[in-house]
């Protein structure tokens, strides 16, 4: 368990910094581990395009955790999400105490209890659906069952929390998502192509995969991350994705986008080369051009950064193949440094793309 302490809890960001997080019990499959997160990322670009201020956290308190602003905290969502290969939950299942532990539904008014000032809904989050709230009111409010299954459910919730009322038995929620176990990788990279288009004016449709890449890894760290924290600065670097970093991968990947050269160029150039080189090179260009949008591969862009500052010294009596082949071994060795594992073709490809992109 981790415990942050600091002086001066004056804040939301300060008491989610300062409360130790409750204890995860069991391990996670990769897939289950993976769906939270594809989910997480599913909500934080809808919250973006929504034009609403946000910063979500992974793994952190919860599975997912949204507050209102990254500047000036003032409520808090918690959200757990579980996936289901068939069949309905029921208020039973939600409500079973195995082992006398807290249930499905009580880890979430636990959540509440610690934020009780700050908490404004506690959600549900599933691929399978509720059996006693009709599908056509997704998302919606435990209260908007029948009288009786509400009756129940806050019969049980006090139970289990001694304390909380019926008005604060209002703060669950149910939330079905469209992904399935199976696809919701699949689901998820058509929201971000739609998500690239709508932000970027839909000419970098051909472009979203490096931006799918770069997301997909920034949540995964932000959910790996368990480093202790000494600041709110630290907590939002470590735990949160907020509306500013996600304006800024997107600005990185207009400017990355606009800056791309053209495969026709290096086609005029390498004379020497035969067709069948040439395709073989252009292959791994392609791959190395979508590469080059994945905003957080920071080996990758140092390695870059190397590959431009050689070619400055490059002999201008050399052919282009020349000078190609004379930093391939350079490069192969930094690359090495690096950890960034790549063929001889591709590393061709890299200092082709850089000479025409600098």
């Amino acid at each position: 368990m981790h415990t942050y302490a600091f002086e001066g809890l004056v804040s939301l960001l300060d008491e989610l910094a300062a409360k130790a997080q409750r204890e995860k019990a069991g391990s996670r499959t990769i897939d289950r581990y993976d769906f939270q997160t594809c989910w997480g990322i599913s909500h934080l670009l809808a919250l973006h395009a929504s034009g609403a201020d946000y910063a979500v956290a992974f793994e952190f308190h919860d599975d997912i955790v949204v507050i209102d602003s990254a500047s000036d905290a003032k409520k808090i969502r918690f959200y757990q999400v579980k996936s289901k290969s068939s069949g309905h939950w029921t208020l039973n299942r939600l409500m079973k105490r195995p082992d006398g532990e807290l249930s499905i539904v009580g880890k979430l008014y636990d959540n509440k209890q610690r934020f009780p000032d700050h908490t404004e809904a506690l959600a549900l989050v599933s691929n399978q659906p509720l059996n006693f709230i009709s599908e056509d009111k997704y998302p919606c409010c435990f209260s908007e069952a029948e009288k009786s299954n509400f009756d129940k459910f806050i019969k049980k919730l006090k139970e289990e929390h001694v304390g909380e009322t019926d008005e604060s038995a209002k703060l669950m929620h149910f939330h079905k998502t469209e992904f399935s176990i199976e696809g919701y990788e699949r689901y998820l990279k058509g929201q971000v192509l739609e998500f690239v288009n709508n932000e970027c004016g839909g000419h970098l449709d051909g472009h979203y995969n490096g931006f799918y890449l770069s997301i997909i890894d920034q949540c995964r760290r932000k959910s790996k991350n368990l480093k202790d924290i000494s600041s709110v600065e630290e907590l939002l670097a470590s735990k949160f994705v907020t509306r500013a970093d996600v304006s800024e991968w997107l600005d990185r990947l207009r400017e990355r986008a606009s800056k791309r050269p053209d495969w026709s160029a290096v086609l005029h150039d390498l004379t020497d080369l035969s067709a069948v080189r040439k395709r073989e090179i252009k292959v791994h260009w392609d791959q190395y051009s979508v590469e080059t949008l994945q905003v957080s591969n920071s080996a990758l862009m140092k390695l870059r950064d190397f590959i431009r500052q050689s070619l400055k010294n490059a002999d201008d009596s050399k052919t282009l193949s020349q000078i190609v082949e004379a930093l391939l071994p350079v490069i192969h060795r930094r690359a090495h440094r690096l950890s960034v594992s790549r063929v001889d073709d591709y590393i061709r490809a890299m200092i082709l793309y850089e000479f025409y992109g600098s």
